[in-house]
């Protein structure tokens, strides 16, 4: 397809096992202020084992124009059906968003916008923590405040998040996609792969997407362990960007005990929290921590 008969923009939205996600997430990016002539919702299944195929379906049926659907089955990774959706997309711009995320409706409009002023060839958005429930538990809040930090990603880890990313079809073809073998972290790897190569990277705080906060335990815990096993990757993989995995480890141990003073940090508004509060999130952190450095050792040994 030549540049002339490209569609403006492109919107790739992976998913695994998440009809409830991905049906919020498409009814945002379908309601943009934004032309429909004018973009593409590409949805990518990654061998899911429940309805979400079928809700994918539904949604392409009521939108043929708008909504294309394809599988990624070769392997179980985000990144990889990432990297389907940019394989059959057409939009000079390609904008990332995940199943379970939410877009306002100036997205599009106002994100191509700054773009456009900038000149810029990659640039990420605010991602906001929201909790479903009518009241918010210590896990939600928990999550709420402490994840997504994209000040942080921009200032000194020079990437931006995926799920919440506008690129230039062009850097695509000339840096290439993203790693399909990371199991996290593919997004940190792509971002200093472009910084590296002297790409601009662009923060916009005020355009908010919105997250839904982990409720359980068990979904913080995984959630370490997985990222845990990306850094893991990502020193085994670019040991010149990212350190040894050895010595990656052994850094891991000397900050796996969190001091009182780095809190405030790590936590959004953590002055407001009670002390039951900061005794837990305090005690949660160090947990995931551990469970971040148990991780690493799985990916290492196993």
């Amino acid at each position: 397809m030549t540049t002339q008969t490209r569609l403006k923009l492109s919107v790739i939205i992976p998913v695994y096992n998440n009809p409830e996600g991905l049906e919020e997430t498409l009814e945002s990016v379908i309601n943009q202020d934004f032309p429909n002539s004018e973009y593409e919702i590409i949805v990518v299944d990654n061998c899911s084992q429940d309805d979400t195929w079928e809700t994918a379906q539904r949604y392409q049926k009521i939108y043929p124009q708008l909504i294309k659907i394809f599988q990624e089955k070769s392997i179980q990774s985000a990144y990889a059906a990432r990297n389907k959706g940019i394989q059959m997309s057409s939009g000079d711009v390609l904008a990332f968003i995940d199943a379970d995320m939410t877009a306002e409706s100036n997205w599009l409009k106002d994100g191509l916008k700054d773009m456009e002023k900038r000149k810029s060839d990659y640039i990420f958005f605010r991602i906001e923590n929201y909790s479903k429930d009518r009241k918010e538990k210590l896990i939600s809040k928990y999550t709420r405040m402490k994840e997504f930090p994209q000040e942080d990603y921009f200032t000194k880890l020079k990437f931006g998040t995926v799920g919440s990313l506008f690129v230039r079809r062009e850097i695509f073809d000339t840096f290439g996609c993203f790693n399909r073998n990371l199991i996290s972290g593919g997004d940190r790897e792509f971002g200093n792969r472009l910084y590296e190569q002297g790409i601009k990277i662009d923060f916009n705080s005020r355009i908010t997407l919105h997250h839904p906060t982990r409720k359980t335990f068990k979904s913080v815990i995984q959630k370490s362990f997985r990222v845990g096993r990306g850094v893991a990757q990502l020193q085994k993989f670019y040991p010149e960007r990212y350190g040894s995995l050895v010595k990656g480890l052994l850094e891991q141990e000397k900050r796996i005990f969190i001091l009182p003073s780095q809190m405030a940090h790590i936590f959004r508004q953590w002055d407001k929290l009670s002390v039951r509060e900061k005794i837990s999130f305090s005690i949660l952190c160090f947990i995931t921590k551990v469970t971040g450095y148990m991780g690493q050792l799985w990916e290492k040994y196993f």
